[in-house]
């Protein structure tokens, strides 16, 4: 019995130091809060949230589907009545080429004059603010879904001047008196959203321009000073369904990626008549802002939905956070077991030679003992070296632990282009937005290092793709340019070139 003692209480010690370790693991794992089982939790991909239906993609008369659904109709077409086919929902409108630029449906043909289905389908929405304190979550749609008058009454008075038809003393830009207001929290609300859905679609507060007091509603607009804050972390592209398309959009200087859409803000406090609008991406007061009886621009709804009755996915800025705080408590789980290991092995081999030279390991044990306690002590050792060269491969980014890619916009943050004699100097003429989805897009004109509000306007059409090994990143892009851009990530997020920083986050997503 008296033989074992020595050898077993090494075996103990690094027993226990290898369920130290794995329970110092396990508590160092990012704490993941539990959906709650009555509620519905909705997906996040790259921060956007499916919720309800709505008429999009157009079917054409010239279609077999077509067809099929007019012959389940059984009877004359109505304008604007939805109908049945196979299980999914339709909506019947004649499609009308606008005049303004015409428009290109989602397949890149011409929109047409003439007889069209539109299928309902998820509609897509922006995740731009996650209030998990006041458990509130802000969505704005990602596509114009539908064209619609912002007051179809109006009486003109003058020319920033009109009103409600039979109402003199509300404006005809008024939010509690609008068309607009009307269709977003009636048909639109309706049409959209199932039961369920409508349960966790929170009433939002919007002010009416005339009296200034604010209004609840279910579903609003976006206001001029709203989308400005927004636009640039929701990656706000004025993208159109075919729905919309299909309804006389007017597009921005006949271009078919950029579409006009409404606001809810007035161009100004004495004027009674106009609203604002987006054109492209860009929101103004003075030019940018159009009569409320305009029949062609586009509706971005807004709604808000409350997290205690509803679970949200994580977002790509919360799970990139989630897996630098994992990589961190990695970290340092290596070094607290690499130091208890390598000095528990480091004494207990000082403790079996000593003992072996005197001879005491071989006066009390067998052979086959002392091999076992050896083996037992070498085990120690050999976790504790190899815990720590684990940490230090991460430090210096062989293992990528320490070397965390942010998502979101590096602009240029050295010089590119100088010249004393001008007193000129030029900083950011490059931009990545590095997206947690693999890829990746360029603009080469950005020259604020601090914001990155102009990338859209700038922004190259290129394909581009990155890949991470270690810490080095590299994006490959292809198009009118083409090659790949090789750089190094470092603990804080920035993007080095050697050992010189040449990109600067700006911000995430």
């Amino acid at each position: 019995m008296k033989k074992k003692v020595l050898s077993n209480v090494l075996l103990f010690t690094s027993l226990g130091c290898m369920a130290l370790g794995v329970g110092f693991l396990r508590s160092a794992k990012p704490v993941v809060k539990e959906a709650n089982a009555a509620n519905p939790e909705l997906e996040v991909n790259d921060n956007i949230v499916e919720v309800g239906k709505y008429p999009q993609t157009v079917v054409k008369s010239s279609s077999d589907l077509f067809d099929d659904i007019v012959e389940e109709a059984k009877g004359d077409l109505v304008p604007g009545k939805d109908y049945e086919h196979k299980g999914e929902k339709y909506r019947y409108y004649p499609a009308i080429h606008s005049t303004e630029g015409g428009g290109k449906y989602e397949d890149g043909t011409s929109v047409k004059d003439g007889p069209a289905f539109y299928k309902f389908e998820p509609i897509k929405w922006h995740l731009y603010n996650k209030d998990t304190a006041n458990n509130k979550a802000y969505l704005y749609a990602v596509y114009i879904m539908d064209v619609k008058v912002f007051q179809q009454n109006i009486e003109v008075d003058g020319t920033n001047e009109g009103h409600v038809a039979g109402k003199p003393g509300v404006a005809a830009n008024d939010w509690e008196e609008s068309t607009m207001r009307e269709f977003l929290n009636g048909d639109f609300y309706n049409d959209s959203f199932s039961e369920s859905e409508r349960n966790f679609i929170l009433e939002n507060s919007t002010k009416a321009n005339s009296s200034g007091v604010k209004v609840k509603d279910k579903v609003t607009l976006m206001t001029a000073d709203d989308y400005t804050t927004n636009k640039d972390k929701s990656k706000f592209e004025t993208k159109a369904s075919d729905y919309a398309k299909g309804r006389t959009l007017h597009y921005h200087f006949h271009s078919y990626d950029w579409s006009f859409f409404w606001l809810n803000s007035k161009k100004a406090d004495y004027d009674t008549l106009h609203v604002q609008y987006v054109r492209a991406t860009e929101v103004g007061g003075g030019g940018f802002s159009q009569a409320a009886s305009t029949d062609n621009f586009g509706v971005r709804p807004l709604i808000v939905l409350d997290l205690t009755k509803v679970s949200i996915g994580k977002t790509s800025e919360e799970k990139a956070n989630d897996a630098a705080k994992s990589a961190e408590n990695a970290n340092t789980a290596a070094l607290v077991i690499g130091i208890i290991f390598s000095v528990l092995g480091i004494g207990g081999l000082i403790a079996f030679f000593t003992l072996l030279k005197k001879g005491i390991l071989t006066s009390k044990m067998s052979p086959k003992i002392i091999l076992t306690v050896l083996a037992s002590v070498l085990v120690v050792t050999s976790i504790g070296v190899i815990s720590l060269s684990v940490r230090a491969s991460k430090e210096s980014g062989g293992g990528g632990g320490s070397c965390t890619l942010k998502y979101g916009y590096y602009v240029q943050s050295t010089e590119q282009y100088s010249d004393a004699s001008k007193n000129m100097v030029q900083v950011g003429y490059n931009c990545w937005l590095i997206k947690s989805d693999g890829t990746a897009r360029h603009a080469a004109a950005i020259e604020d290092a601090k914001n990155a509000s102009d990338f859209d306007k700038y922004a190259d059409n290129l394909k581009c793709t990155w890949e991470k090994t270690g810490c080095t990143l590299k994006i490959t892009y292809s198009g009118y340019y083409s090659g790949v851009a090789t750089m190094t990530v470092n603990s804080n997020g920035k993007l080095y070139s050697g050992g010189q920083e040449v990109f600067h986050w700006v911000r995430g997503e």
